[in-house]
């Protein structure tokens, strides 16, 4: 046993952070929303390593991802997600 295993560390991969303007081109593979320093991101990777805050999307990739998460929830909610039609 290496001596970082004894002390509880475990090697971590270093995370890659994007900033400004983030397409969401740049996501590559599946991809989550998650909380960062009390701020919503994106992860994404092998290893979850790749993240960008929501914040840091151009505008056209906002409403995508907003759309995405939309559409992820009408999907686990069945017939009752949009009873009133929706059409946004």
């Amino acid at each position: 046993m290496s001596r970082q295993q004894i002390h509880g560390r475990v090697h971590q991969p270093p995370r890659m952070q994007f900033h400004a303007p983030v397409r969401v081109e740049n996501i590559r593979g599946p991809w989550r929303v998650s909380i960062a320093f009390e701020a919503p991101v994106i992860v994404w990777g092998n290893g979850e390593n790749c993240f960008a805050y929501l914040h840091d999307f151009d505008q056209r990739s906002l409403c995508l991802i907003l759309d995405y998460c939309r559409q992820a929830t009408y999907d686990r909610s069945g017939a009752y997600s949009n009873p009133f039609g929706g059409g946004w």
